[in-house]
């Protein structure tokens, strides 16, 4: 038995590599913003230590603190300004949930079109991504009401029922998250294809994908196996491009940094406009970096897994095949010359 998720690795790779290359910056450009929205680079940061260290008391120095006649004013914040604060955070992370289910299709379009574009493609996507929006809220709701509000209470009733609780059903939370990144994964990679395709909506799109995947569920649970080996090896991949980036920046940076702070500290005495300075080329060099890893390290790791769940997707089902015209010819032979023997076979025992 041929397993379609091992076959379709080297396929996907000659497609990704037959659609950016030979090297074209804007269409590069292009593709970095739609896998910036649809791969969440933006939340991408590698975990970062704030914990201040605390000296052993007995070598910690004493302070006396300086006799003040009144206590300093501080200013009060208030109810209003957290709630603002908190509804703007919100507004933002919702728009950028938009647009990311807005991309999903815009990436399908470009892949499968092979026509590297925003215009058009956005517009035409919208009612698309809205509804995959509403979907993803719509879990996430769900998940926030079945789990979080529940243990919430639990903890304010008893912390050790809660604890207790917590133990006992490790096993099912463990088969929820398998169960919510199956959904999730599926309703990305195989869902939003087949409503680009077949111009549906996102329920009947599952209504659709649902038989295909009870037929073949071994096809799809490799599938899903090799996703999730597929997505370790593309966080490693893409966190090494990231340091190999901001090395390559680094260095001349560094540079320009040094003979900065030469020449308005230590010739001209400017201490101010020494760090005002320092502080904006360190501010260039993210935004570089960040927009350099996008484009050069983002954008074909993530070119490839859409071509892959496409190719994967119209192997083991073929009616929402939307990459047949990419498919090696020799491909298509195989399966031929194969289908030929196994009926020539069956004409020689009857």
């Amino acid at each position: 038995m041929s397993w379609r998720a091992i076959d379709e690795l080297r396929p996907s790779f000659e497609a990704t590599k037959s659609l950016l290359f030979p090297f074209d910056l804007r269409r590069w450009l292009v593709l970095a913003v739609i896998v910036f929205f649809v791969s969440g680079a933006s939340g991408a940061n590698p975990d970062i230590s704030t914990t201040a260290w605390d000296a052993p008391p007995e070598e910690a120095p004493v302070f006396e603190p300086p006799i003040i006649s009144e206590p300093p004013i501080l200013p009060e914040i208030g109810l209003a300004w957290i709630l603002f604060a908190f509804g703007f955070v919100l507004a933002i992370g919702l728009v950028l949930l938009l647009l990311g289910a807005i991309m999903e299709f815009v990436f399908v379009r470009v892949v499968t079109d092979r026509d590297i574009r925003l215009r058009g493609y956005v517009s035409e996507n919208v009612r698309n991504g809205v509804s995959l929006f509403l979907f993803r809220i719509a879990i996430g709701l769900g998940v926030l009401a079945l789990v979080a509000l529940p243990a919430i209470v639990l903890f304010l009733l008893s912390p050790i029922l809660l604890v207790l609780l917590a133990i006992v059903l490790v096993p099912i939370l463990v088969l929820v998250a398998i169960g919510l990144w199956v959904v999730l994964r599926f309703t990305a990679d195989f869902v939003v294809p087949i409503m680009v395709l077949e111009d549906v909506g996102i329920l009947e799109a599952w209504g659709k994908l649902w038989p295909a995947l009870v037929a073949d569920w071994k096809q799809y649970g490799v599938y899903a196996l090799a996703r999730i080996f597929l997505g370790i090896v593309a966080s490693v991949l893409a966190g090494f491009g990231f340091v190999v980036i901001g090395i390559v920046l680094g260095i001349p940076f560094g540079i320009i940094a040094a003979a900065v702070y030469l020449v308005f500290e230590v010739l001209l005495g400017m201490l101010t406009i020494a760090i005002v300075s320092l502080i904006g080329l360190g501010v260039l060099y993210l935004i570089l970096v960040f927009i350099a890893g996008i484009t050069f390290v983002q954008v074909p790791i993530q070119t490839y897994l859409r071509y892959y769940s496409l190719f994967v997707l119209g192997s083991v089902t073929p009616p929402f095949d939307m990459v047949a015209p990419l498919r090696p010819m020799e491909t298509d032979v195989d399966e031929v010359s194969e289908s030929n023997g196994s009926e020539s076979g069956d004409s020689e025992d009857t």
